[in-house]
């Protein structure tokens, strides 16, 4: 069984049961009611989960105001009920409260089998929405840690780049048989989207620290596999090696070499314009087949041109915070 799942499992049945004994302890009615509305808090992630509670206490206190008004004029009646239902559940779904519908719902019951609203019969609701509420929070704070397995996915993708960069330097020269890397590209991108997800779920799950900047990141190599596969079909239909397809594999292979995520790629650039002028520079091609050769070559090199251009435009976009938290020689050396 899932790691992820069994926890869960956990968390709802130890979850439920201590709400319930807490219930208890503190002599309420409706104890069940507890129980259920801790397996109704706890979500996926910690800021869902305090979110789902935040939205379920406005969500009750909109309730009780609809109750006091509609059983004090109307009485206590089914058919009272079934009016404050639609008015509770249109004012929820209009602010936004949609989560805290089913819980206020459920305590509201317990006014109408009551038949009356008194100062003990609310403070045992409020007390329910406390024990239920917290109980579900206090179990979500505790949640497997996501951001080694954040880590471990940067570096493999990071990795898988560096691969399909040196099958393009080779492919650049000829110097390996034609590989289709249609599939490498796509297992990538798969990589890459689950990352995306594993990132989101890491953010959700950290309460006092901005994690927004593994997502960035992840984008950033989304972003950056789209120009390789345009390098890939660039070089695809290559079938002669003119002299400066050596010099474009060459700069292929620097990037690889120093492909990881604290680059900031201006040697690169600089590298890149270089060569850049050194081929217009170079003597004009002869035949056809060797004119369309160097005319993909540069379509190459001006598409690892926007390759570069991606990383550089994602550390531009780091705040000082990032760059001190995720960037600075402490951080790199954690």
């Amino acid at each position: 069984m899932n790691k992820n799942l069994m926890i869960k499992i956990v968390k709802a049945s130890v979850g439920a049961l201590l709400s319930i004994l807490v219930a208890e302890l503190l002599n309420l009615s409706f104890v069940p009611s507890a129980g259920i509305l801790t397996l109704l808090t706890l979500q996926n992630t910690k800021k869902e989960t305090i979110f789902t509670a935040l939205t379920r206490v406005g969500a009750f206190f909109i309730a009780m105001v609809y109750c006091s008004i509609l059983f004090h004029f109307f009485g206590y009646s089914n058919m009272v009920f079934a009016v404050f239902l639609i008015f509770f559940t249109f004012t929820c779904y209009m602010i936004g409260f949609t989560d805290g519908i089913s819980s206020s719902a459920v305590l509201s019951t317990h006014l109408l089998t009551a038949g009356d609203m008194t100062g003990a019969i609310l403070m045992n609701e409020v007390l329910l929405l406390i024990v239920g509420v917290g109980i579900g929070i206090i179990l979500n704070l505790f949640m497997p840690r996501t951001k080694p397995l954040v880590r471990k996915s940067q570096k493999d993708i990071d990795d898988k780049i560096i691969q399909l960069l040196n099958h393009l330097a080779n492919r650049a020269i000829k110097d390996e048989e034609h590989q289709d890397l249609t599939k490498e590209f796509e297992v990538v991108e798969e990589d890459i989207q689950k990352a995306i997800d594993l990132c989101v779920e890491n953010m959700n799950n950290t309460l006092f620290t901005d994690t927004r900047y593994y997502i960035q990141y992840m984008e950033m190599r989304q972003d950056q596999i789209i120009s390789l596969q345009k390098v890939y079909d660039h070089l695809s239909p290559l079938d002669m090696v003119p002299s400066q397809a050596y010099k474009v594999a060459e700069f292929i292979r620097d990037i690889a070499a120093s492909f990881q995520e604290y680059n900031n790629v201006g040697e690169l650039i600089l590298e890149l314009n270089q060569l850049l002028d050194g081929l217009k520079d170079s003597e004009l091609p002869v035949t056809r087949e060797e004119f369309e050769s160097r005319a993909r070559l540069f379509l190459v090199l001006n598409e690892l041109e926007s390759f570069l251009l991606i990383k550089r435009k994602f550390i531009k976009n780091l705040s000082q915070k990032q760059l001190k938290m995720y960037w600075s020689k402490d951080a790199i050396d954690h």
